[in-house]
């Protein structure tokens, strides 16, 4: 989009430069005395310069006035093009991040459901060995731990992918260590 709005910048000054009229500077040399003229009759004998500026006879230029409205109207649709791919960008990108700072909401809250249910195993678990508790406490708070753990892990992987679909969007998906990297200094 950036670089649409570079072309019709162009597109713009040669249209201004085509409207411009077409001048041709032409000149010539007469000697007096070396033909019929009218300074050999007044007794001139001397070498005559005439320069002069000759143009199109369309002052007008209604065709390349109608082409630069055109490139204008160019400019201005590329202008609203760019600020059009500039929103959705900013959209898209507050979109991710929000989404991202979701699932990391979502972590926290998982991480201390996890150990929520662990607390609960180890309280069931203590209780049985105390005989002040039955084994169907233990088994649910099992159940309830591994379902707890199952959930930490859909959610931790969910974060990890939407930091890459955040990175993706941002356009730094993949991050390249400094020694990979070209030496600026040595690119031409």
């Amino acid at each position: 989009a950036m670089q649409d709005i570079d072309d019709t910048r162009r597109g713009i000054l040669l249209a201004r430069r085509d409207l411009m009229p077409n001048l041709r500077v032409v000149g010539s040399i007469q000697q007096f005395g070396e033909g019929p003229s009218i300074a050999e009759s007044v007794g001139f004998d001397e070498t005559s310069w005439t320069l002069g500026l000759a143009a199109d006879t369309e002052f007008i230029r209604t065709r390349e006035r109608v082409a630069l409205s055109q490139r204008v109207l160019d400019r201005e649709s590329a202008q609203w093009q760019f600020e059009n791919v500039r929103d959705t960008i900013r959209r898209e990108v507050r979109q991710r991040l929000m989404a991202y700072q979701r699932t990391w909401r979502e972590l926290d809250i998982a991480e201390r459901n996890l150990k929520l249910a662990d607390d609960r195993l180890r309280l069931s678990r203590r209780m049985f060995q105390l005989g002040r508790g039955d084994n169907f406490t233990v088994t649910d708070a099992e159940d309830e731990f591994i379902l707890a753990e199952q959930e930490w892990l859909n959610v931790r992987a969910n974060a990890s992918v939407e930091g890459y679909r955040l990175l993706q969007t941002v356009g730094t998906l993949i991050d390249f260590p400094e020694e990979l990297r070209p030496d600026p200094g040595a690119l031409p």
